[in-house]
C-alpha cells in the first residue's frame, strides 16, 4: 500500500509539474505566462518509420506535441502506446505524437528490427529511431518511457514517467489547444504507415504455430486472421 501512496503522489506531482510550466497555474494556483525552453531539433541523419520523409520541428509547429522516449524491450512503453491512440483518435491532427525509440540494447537499434515492432504493435504515428540516445540525453529522459509535452509555439512544458498518464494528457491538450486556438495548424504529417507496405503480402506480423498431423496454423496478426494449410502448402 506504501508504494502504491508513493507512486500516486508521483503521479500527481508530474501532473502539478506540467501545468505549472505549461503556464496554466503557478505555485500559488493563479493563471500565468513562463518562457519555455525550445524544442531540440531532430538529427537529420536519424532514420524515420512512419513518414514519407524525415520530420522538423517545422513540421509541428502548431500542435500540441508529444514526444514518446520509449524502447521495445520495455512492457510499460507498449501499455503507453494504446493511451496515445486514445488520444490521436480524440484530436486527431491538432496533435502530433513522436515516438522517440531509445534502444537499451545493441539489438534494440537494428531498424528493420524495429520495423518489425512497429508493424506487430500496430504504431500509426511517426518513429525516429534516436540510435546513440543522444536526443533521450539531451532531454534529460532517465526512464522508460517518458513523454515530454511541447506547445504549439514549439515550447517544452515537462514531463511525465511511466504509465497511466491518460488524464493528464488530456486536460493538458484541452488547455493548450484553448489558449493556442488561433495558431493551431490541423494539417496532417507525412505519414506513410510501415504496415501498408505489407499488405500484400501473405504473412503480416505473424504471431504463433501450431502444428497437427493434418494441418499448420499461423496466427497472421495485422490480417487479422489465421491462415490453416495443410503440410504440402495449400491453405
Amino acid at each position: 500500500m506504501l508504494n502504491l501512496k508513493k507512486q500516486n503522489l508521483i503521479y500527481f506531482t508530474a501532473f502539478l509539474i506540467l501545468l505549472v510550466l505549461a503556464g496554466f497555474v503557478s505555485a500559488s494556483g493563479a493563471e500565468t505566462e513562463t518562457n519555455n525552453p525550445p524544442a531540440i531539433e531532430f538529427d537529420p541523419a536519424l532514420p524515420w518509420l512512419n513518414v514519407s520523409r524525415p520530420l522538423t520541428l517545422d513540421d509541428l509547429k502548431g500542435k500540441v506535441v508529444i514526444l514518446d522516449f520509449w524502447t521495445y524491450g520495455c512492457i510499460n512503453c507498449i501499455h503507453v502506446l494504446e493511451d496515445l491512440k486514445r488520444l490521436k483518435h480524440k484530436y486527431g491532427d491538432q496533435i502530433a505524437i513522436i515516438g522517440v525509440h531509445t534502444p537499451k540494447f545493441d539489438n534494440e537499434k537494428n531498424i528493420d528490427t524495429l520495423r518489425r515492432i512497429v508493424v506487430r504493435y500496430d504504431v500509426d504515428h511517426p518513429v525516429v529511431n534516436d540510435v546513440e540516445s543522444r536526443l533521450g540525453r539531451l532531454y534529460g529522459m532517465r526512464a522508460w518511457p517518458t513523454q515530454y509535452v511541447i506547445d504549439p509555439e514549439g515550447g517544452v512544458l515537462g514531463k511525465v514517467v511511466g504509465e497511466d498518464n491518460y488524464e493528464i494528457f488530456d486536460k493538458t491538450i484541452s488547455k493548450l489547444l484553448k489558449k493556442h486556438a488561433a495558431i493551431i495548424d490541423k494539417t496532417p504529417l507525412p505519414i506513410a504507415l510501415e504496415k501498408e507496405k505489407l499488405e500484400k503480402s501473405l504473412l503480416a506480423a505473424p504471431g504463433k504455430i501450431a502444428v497437427s498431423d493434418q494441418y499448420v496454423a499461423i496466427s497472421d496478426t495485422l490480417h487479422h486472421r489465421i491462415i490453416l494449410a495443410t503440410h504440402d502448402g495449400k491453405i
